[in-house]
């Protein structure tokens, strides 16, 4: 195992999303059910109205250690075999853990760019509706309390990668001889085999890869001659 450099996140916490029967509470900070709770956890700079009630403020001060956004654990596992003389098989594992990504595409606030206005092509994502009251997503277009519009949650990004599997096959070097060939090998691989991952919610696109996208498999068929 190796230890890796990490990057401390300090954030607003989000603890939730506000449903339908917190409407009255969700209000108090400028908000509504859909919206994602962010805790307020340092009190003491918030505003007393003239009625009693308290404004909540959210600044530096609600900042809270969330995690590391690298990974402080590496290991990567590597090993080869040949078996019935002729046949080899290889492989390689490798892991990065312990790390998370601050993410706020939770919040569905796609048409902040106009992108559903005008109809661009976007992923199917889930979100928060009254009849779906989910605290793993928020409505469409939501939006935090003032002072942290966008509070992003972070999702534990700890993985495990198969990424590579290759079988060959040596021919007997007297079958070779005929053609004056010294050395032929059939190989089949494929790269990026699978990927097991902690968070069930996650499905921004490849665990790897902090801005999402995915990450192709492939599969090759190959001959080596040696003459």
């Amino acid at each position: 195992m190796i230890a890796a450099s990490r990057e401390m996140s300090d954030e607003p916490k989000v603890t939730g999303i506000w449903q339908v029967n917190e409407a009255e509470e969700a209000a108090k900070f400028g908000q509504r059910p859909g919206d994602p709770k962010v805790e307020n956890s340092y009190t003491a700079d918030d505003i007393i109205n003239e009625d009693g009630t308290r404004t909540a403020v959210y600044n530096d001060n609600d900042k809270q250690f969330l995690g590391t956004t690298k990974a402080p654990v590496f290991w990567q596992m590597r090993n080869s075999f040949k078996f019935f003389k002729n046949f080899d098989f290889s492989f390689n594992l490798y892991s990065y853990w312990g790390h998370k990504l601050g993410d706020s595409r939770y919040l569905n606030q796609n048409n902040n760019s106009s992108m559903v206005t005008y109809a661009i092509n976007l992923p199917v994502a889930e979100y928060w509706t009254p009849d779906n009251p989910t605290n793993d997503y928020a409505r469409l277009n939501s939006k935090g309390p003032t002072g942290v519009e966008s509070p992003g949650i972070y999702r534990d990004r700890s993985f495990i990668r198969l990424e590579n599997v290759s079988i060959g096959y040596t021919l007997p070097k007297t079958f070779l001889q005929k053609w004056n060939i010294s050395n032929a090998q059939i190989y089949a691989t494929v790269r990026n085999v699978a990927v097991w991952h902690k968070d069930r919610h996650w499905n921004y696109g490849d665990i790897e890869f902090d801005k999402g996208g995915y990450l192709n498999r492939t599969y090759t068929l190959g001959l080596n001659l040696t003459f």
